[in-house]
């Protein structure tokens, strides 16, 4: 997606809130190695919507406090509900019951039983870039740290949602 890139993805057949996890965001982190927990990651917010207009964001956490070198690797046990925190081949899941309590979803503006847009959104993982003010908050104002400053392919590498419930198309 490029260092603080987007994409959104519309499905024709809506995304449901069945029983457990709802879909699964895949992306290319690896593992220092065979034997470590640590995974290089490049992680991005998820936001859905039901109307292509209005999105809400699932939560996200980190209590990552050390910075990152490019390529560098951290701990994904230390963060919660951002896309990217897995391994590849692992995707992260979400479910949608967690948006229960949003305003929009409240209101009616976004419906769980039908959501047709998923969005990504790339954290630099470093505050003012690429513009001086930038920042990359979790859900509770920490900033998030992730990789920085990668080379070659910044951002976030998404290489496929799973939509794990689905409504008739």
């Amino acid at each position: 997606l490029g260092n603080a890139g987007r994409i959104t993805m519309t499905f024709d057949a809506p995304i449901t809130d069945g029983a457990g996890d709802d879909f699964a965001v895949f992306e290319n982190g690896f593992l220092q190695n065979s034997t470590s927990q640590l995974l290089f990651t490049e992680l991005g917010y998820v936001e859905v919507s039901s109307n292509g207009t209005d999105f809400v964001r699932f939560d996200s956490a980190s209590q990552q406090t050390a910075a990152v070198g490019a390529f560098g690797f951290q701990d994904p046990r230390l963060l919660g509900g951002l896309a990217g925190k897995d391994p590849a081949g692992f995707g992260t899941p979400f479910d949608l019951t967690a948006l229960t309590n949003e305003a929009a979803v409240r209101n009616g503006t976004v419906d769980l039983a039908a959501i047709t847009h998923v969005r990504i959104v790339d954290v630099v993982g470093a505050a003012d870039y690429p513009t001086v003010g930038d920042t990359y908050p979790d859900s509770f104002g920490r900033e998030i740290i992730d990789a920085h400053k990668t080379v070659g392919s910044g951002g976030f590498d998404l290489t496929g949602v799973a939509v794990l419930h689905q409504a008739a198309a």
